[in-house]
């Protein structure tokens, strides 16, 4: 069984986000989404490297987003740029 590693996650995501706890949250909320969606341990570690692929595609695009950095900023995130 593959499990989906947070961590690691955290870190391939360092490049758009630079605050590391910023992007452990994101990576949190996420994987309790996705949980929430019917995702278990077995799906999500399978599921790993589409997810993290979809999530740096994604992560750009939103952090230029203004309801997006709202969002961050209500919830004491740093936004960068």
């Amino acid at each position: 069984m593959i499990a989906f590693d947070p961590v690691y996650a955290t870190r391939a995501v360092l490049d758009i986000l630079p605050n590391p706890w910023v992007a452990r949250r994101v990576i949190g909320d996420l994987l309790d989404g996705l949980r929430k969606r019917g995702f278990d341990d077995d799906k999500l570690g399978a599921s790993s490297s589409y997810i993290l692929e979809e999530l740096r595609k994604w992560l750009p695009l939103t952090t230029r987003s203004r309801t997006l950095r709202r969002w961050l900023m209500a919830a004491s995130w740093v936004v960068p740029g």
